[in-house]
């Protein structure tokens, strides 16, 4: 609801701070404002005048848009690396129906719309490779949404390296010009990444007069709102499987369990009902998948780019 009411304060002019232009979210709240300003009659006469509503559903409309076309995209691409229509498809009707996107497809966030730019890329490289396609315009292909991903939320820059890792390693190199080629093509792709976040930036700090070096860094710093997290290895453990389940309040008596902050007594009995069966099945998935991976040489190859992709994440939520 926040990033919608940014949107109205700054079509009416309504804020002395600007938040329309953000460092962390570079190009999600104009995306959303040139939507709701386009239909903005509609949209004011469907939510009878509550214009915070009519931004607030531009948003989420990019994130269903954003759900679908994910997907599609997560199909198309376990279907390519199976080679097994039926079973890409029960893995891609598993991952619409997690947490992260059906309900987060509903809310205003940039996640659902960054994932969806991630596999699409994800799959531009893998039908590159399929098809031994290294030019300068499947490279601006993959590169596009790969850099829309980050412009929408910067944080979708930490699993970058393990995309390109798959752009470099994917499905083994065969031969020393094989091996150039691929580097290559893993330069364009990153070349055109940078190109297409330093318009983005530049375009937004134009929109948001950060016109000095002191007024960049201190737009760079107001990103993190005054954040402090604490235990944050604790919390990132119980986080995860909330990509996957709606935890709802569980998560709330679980950390209550650990941190001690709890007013009343939690009995095992109570986070079983909570749901912290939930945190072991992920888990115990997560395991079972690593275990399947590390016996064929392509799986291994994926397990690299998958840490390679996740530990700066891991250690960014830490």
């Amino acid at each position: 609801m926040n990033y919608a009411k940014h949107i109205v304060d700054h079509y009416h002019h309504a804020s002395p701070v600007d938040q329309l232009w953000e460092f962390g979210h570079p190009l999600w709240r104009p995306l959303g404002f040139v939507l709701w300003s386009t239909l903005h009659g509609p949209l004011d006469g469907l939510f009878q005048g509550q214009e915070v509503y009519g931004a607030l559903s531009a948003l989420v409309a990019f994130n269903i848009i954003g759900g679908c076309i994910g997907v599609a995209m997560m199909f198309l691409l376990l279907a390519g690396i199976s080679e097994s229509a039926p079973a890409a498809a029960v893995l891609a009707i598993g991952f619409a129906a997690t947490n992260a996107i059906v309900n987060y497809s509903q809310t205003g966030t940039a996640y659902v719309l960054g994932v969806a730019c991630q596999v699409t890329g994800l799959y531009i490289i893998w039908r590159s490779i399929r098809y031994q396609r290294f030019g300068v315009k499947q490279a601006l292909l993959a590169a596009i949404p790969l850099g829309l991903s980050i412009a929408i939320w910067f944080a979708y820059v930490l699993p970058m390296a393990g995309l390109l890792c798959f752009a470099l390693l994917w499905p083994g190199i065969n031969g020393r010009r094989e091996l150039q080629r691929r580097g290559v093509f893993v330069l364009q792709i990153a070349c055109g990444i940078a190109s297409m976040l330093a318009v983005s930036y530049t375009v937004v700090m134009i929109g948001g007069h950060i016109n000095s070096f002191a007024r960049a860094k201190q737009w760079v710093v107001s990103a993190r709102h005054d954040i402090q997290p604490t235990r944050g290895v604790i919390r990132t453990v119980g986080t995860i499987p909330r990509g996957f389940f709606w935890l709802g309040s569980g998560s709330t008596m679980w950390k209550e369990k650990l941190f001690g902050h709890g007013r009343t007594q939690i009995t095992a009995a109570d986070l079983l009902r909570a749901g912290i069966w939930k945190l072991a099945l992920v888990y115990a998935i997560l395991l079972l998948t690593c275990i399947q991976l590390w016996k064929s040489s392509r799986g291994r190859l994926l397990m690299i780019c998958l840490a390679i992709a996740a530990i700066p994440v891991l250690l960014f939520a830490a």
